[in-house]
């Protein structure tokens, strides 16, 4: 109207705006990406942030360690969720709890237990005592419960189990609530799972507890044991051996040379035809050592093996374990009611004792220990099985409660194998990376009993059985390597050629202020870089080349194509964490050297506390915390939260704001977790607050699918083409709805640079129309009254220089301009 244009040519201009907006993001709306919610059935693991999050090998489950959860509490459970099924479940707790007096077999691969008393491993002996009959089998470091149907034997402890003919297990007696013996026989077979009571007619032997069994000749021989009340006068020396092809139980003879009557002593097979009997509980505590040959169901004869000068100690409360040519025993109760962690060694053949208690494990070239010896800890009514050729103690009971951890002893030295405590503490802020089907994590703020820790400690989780190893166990050993990464959180770290990386962080924890503490290493905030070698397990510190990044913290390091990206965080200048970075960092790891990527805009707003992940050639930037709270480093405002995506291109060099769907976006959060599943984004959880202040967990998972068109949208056709097979591309194409895409990449880019040009042009001339600067009016003023002067219409001007007040007259009618 101002150009003297009628409506008509006004709606021709609206049409051509409409029409170049369309064209020009014709090509972006094919290039959008779409968050969708991934579905969660069934138990969460609950909001939580600053946790670690990894992928299996096969990228079918996503494992979740850690973090804080419910009122900023740190954890340390252990999720998995499958993509299959959309379900969370809980790793490293099915497991028994801590027992003591159960009972023990192995068909030399894995380790059974049955029954015993249990409780909860604590300080306080019999909290949440009870008797069980569950049947639980250890195998490579992963325990599973056998179900064993409706039909199985009473809860007890004091029993005996054999591990005998076709995969089958046969346990007998045992004490019951209120010490009651029990003398019932039971069978299970491992391949159905099943229980079967047998032996029910014919002679049996007194019901009693604390007895002992070995398989012999296709028979269970059980000999000893108490039988009456809780006073000692009813142990028993008698001998009973089950016949497991009638099923009947027939006493045997075993002349007048035997042990006396005693309960709580060790027994075990050596071939098909002996058991060697140690210690026991008479009227004091034993250290003999016995023979017993068994000829048939109805005889068998008794050897006392002579005393030698080295010898063990009286014990009860053990267990005996052997190979065709050794015995182990372990543990016990001594003659002065003292627990004990004694371990020692008998040869059959030269009938000599040899202490392994004192083993010393890795030694110097002096002949030295480097480290006190890693054993386990002292305890009685344990467990001892022998599978393969390593020794296993299970359970038991010390002066520290029930016990619930399961070690291993081969080639001189103990491994703990399994243990519900011998797991990574409670923490947040920790960092995690995947190599193969492992998931390792690295340092992070641990929980202690009445404090928080910034650590250093390095663990290795097998993400199949659900099993925590500690490397270099400094809590464990006096001498720690001098040569390690100081205690550090919010660090960057990741694996590169089977080698991992830690990237500067922080290695304070500070609760309220960011200010600087006084002390000699403050700043905290770290500038430098640990190698860590899997193959040699040790640490090596690099000197990196060129021009080194500020130190900082909160930042992401991600590899990206053999490479080392560290992008954002926050620095500590003059003792206050007051400078958000928006820098990209290159470590070349071939040549150990910093290389600033230098970006034009447009790129990420500074920021600290993202998540990022890579793909292909591109590094994805996701939400975080533009700005913090003043003085407080750990917490931002909910407005300066983000939930943008960004990705840099390795090709191009640039850095792409990736078009979202508004509908689809996640919350804006921060201290959330990111990572790549095929050709898709997964975000799990983070942090945001609410409208007082307080923090917000999100326990939901997010997916995004990188597209053909999306994926050229980002970065270069040839790293499309080289994701999606070259015979399948012009098919992809066809779905991308791109002017021209047979033409190169450039030649759309000059395209849309036009078209660019023609839009600006036109939303220019509806942005003047709608401001109408002064010179507009006055032009629009002039050719309204030639209009209206030409038209023969009279003209009455007043106080023009006050007011311009303009009147018309025409037909006698007057009216206001």
């Amino acid at each position: 109207l101002s150009m003297g244009w009628d409506g008509r040519s006004m709606f021709r201009l609206c049409c051509v705006v409409g029409l170049l907006l369309v064209v020009r993001f014709r090509g972006v709306v094919a290039g959008q990406g779409t968050w969708t919610t991934l579905p969660i059935h069934g138990e969460r693991p609950g909001g939580r942030y600053a946790t670690s999050v990894a992928l299996s090998s096969d990228n079918n489950k996503m494992v979740v360690f850690g973090g804080k959860g419910v009122n900023d509490a740190p954890r340390h459970d252990l999720w998995e969720y499958d993509f299959d099924t959309a379900t969370f479940q809980e790793r490293g707790d099915d497991a028994p709890d801590a027992q003591f007096f159960a009972s023990a077999a192995s068909d030399g691969e894995s380790l059974y237990l049955f029954g015993g008393k249990r409780g909860v491993a604590s300080g306080h002996e019999g909290l949440g005592l009870h008797y069980t009959s569950d049947l639980w089998m250890f195998h490579q470091g992963l325990w599973t419960r056998l179900s064993g149907g409706d039909v199985h034997p009473t809860g007890r402890e004091g029993s005996c189990m054999v591990f005998i003919r076709d995969d089958t297990l046969l346990v007998f007696g045992g004490q019951h609530v209120g010490e009651e013996k029990l003398s019932d026989t039971w069978q299970f077979d491992i391949s159905s799972q099943t229980w079967r009571q047998l032996g029910l007619g014919g002679p049996q032997p007194d019901p009693r507890a604390g007895h002992s069994c070995a398989a012999l000749k296709g028979h269970l021989v059980v000999w000893g044991g108490k039988t009456t009340g809780p006073t000692r006068g009813g142990d028993v020396d008698d001998c009973w051996a089950f016949d497991t092809e009638t099923e009947e139980w027939n006493q045997v003879n075993q002349g007048e040379d035997r042990p006396s009557a005693r309960y709580a002593h060790g027994a075990a097979a050596v071939g098909d035809d002996t058991m060697f009997l140690y210690g026991g509980l008479l009227k004091h505590r034993s250290d003999e050592l016995w023979k017993f040959s068994f000829m048939n169901a109805t005889d068998g004869t008794w050897e006392r093996i002579e005393r030698q000068a080295t010898w063990p100690p009286a014990m009860s409360h053990t267990s005996l374990v052997s190979t065709p040519s050794e015995l182990f025993f372990f543990g016990g109760m001594n003659e002065h009611q003292d627990y004990t962690n004694d371990f020692w060694r008998f040869d059959l053949s030269a009938r000599s004792w040899t202490n392994l208690t004192t083993a010393c494990g890795p030694v110097d070239d002096d002949g030295d220990c480097t480290h006190t010896p890693l054993t386990p800890t002292l305890r009685y009514g344990h467990v001892t099985a022998m599978a393969g050729s390593r020794v296993y103690v299970a359970g038991g009971m010390n002066g520290l409660g029930y016990r619930e951890d399961v070690w291993s002893w081969a080639s001189a030295s103990w491994e703990r194998v399994w243990s519900s405590q011998y797991k990574p503490t409670e923490r947040f802020d920790h960092r995690a990376v995947v190599v193969g089907n492992d998931m390792y994590i690295f340092g992070g703020v641990a929980l202690r009993s009445t404090y928080s820790l910034v650590v250093n400690d390095l663990w290795k989780l097998d993400m199949d059985r659900g099993v925590w190893t500690q490397l270099e166990r400094y809590d464990l050993y006096p001498m720690k390597p001098a040569v390690r990464p100081e205690n550090r959180q919010s660090h960057g770290f990741i694996n590169v050629k089977d080698k991992m990386y830690v990237v500067y962080g922080n290695v304070l924890y500070e609760d309220f202020t960011g200010q600087c503490p006084p002390q000699p290493d403050c700043p905290p905030n770290k500038k430098d870089v640990w190698q860590y070698d899997l193959e040699n397990n040790q640490w090596l510190q690099l000197s990196p080349q060129g021009d080194l990044p500020q130190g900082r913290s909160k930042h992401t390091a991600t590899t990206v194509q053999g490479n080392i990206f560290m992008y954002g965080g926050i620095s500590y200048v003059q003792g206050y964490y007051n400078e958000m970075l928006d820098e990209l960092w290159e470590l070349r790891v071939d040549s150990c050297a910093w290389n600033r990527r230098r970006t034009l805009q447009p790129r990420p707003h500074a920021r600290m506390d993202h998540a990022s992940t890579s793909w292909a050639d591109v590094l994805f930037v996701l939400g975080g915390c533009k700005q913090y709270i003043e003085r407080d480093f750990w917490k931002c405002q909910k407005e300066d939260l983000l939930n943008d995506l960004w990705a840099y291109s390795l090709s191009r060099e640039t850095w792409t704001l990736v078009p979202i769907i508004t509908a689809s976006l996640p919350e804006p959060r921060h201290d959330h977790s990111l990572v790549t599943r095929g050709n898709s984004l997964i975000l799990y959880g983070g942090r945001s607050y609410d409208t007082d202040g307080n923090s917000v967990h999100f326990d939901d998972a997010w997916e995004l699918d990188v597209t053909p068109s999306l994926c050229l949208y980002i970065t270069s056709r040839a790293v499309c083409q080289s994701v999606w097979p070259a015979e399948s591309w012009e098919d992809l194409l066809r779905d991308i709805q791109c002017p021209n895409h047979k033409s190169s990449l450039s030649n759309f880019n000059i395209a849309l640079l036009v078209f660019n040009a023609l839009l600006l042009v036109a939303l220019i001339l509806v942005i003047a129309f709608l401001i109408r600067p002064a010179w507009m009016r006055r032009m629009r003023d002039s050719s309204w009254l030639s209009t209206r002067r030409n038209s023969g219409d009279d003209i009455e001007m007043t106080g023009i220089e006050s007011r311009d007040d303009v009147r018309l007259v025409s037909g006698g009618k007057t009216r206001s301009a």
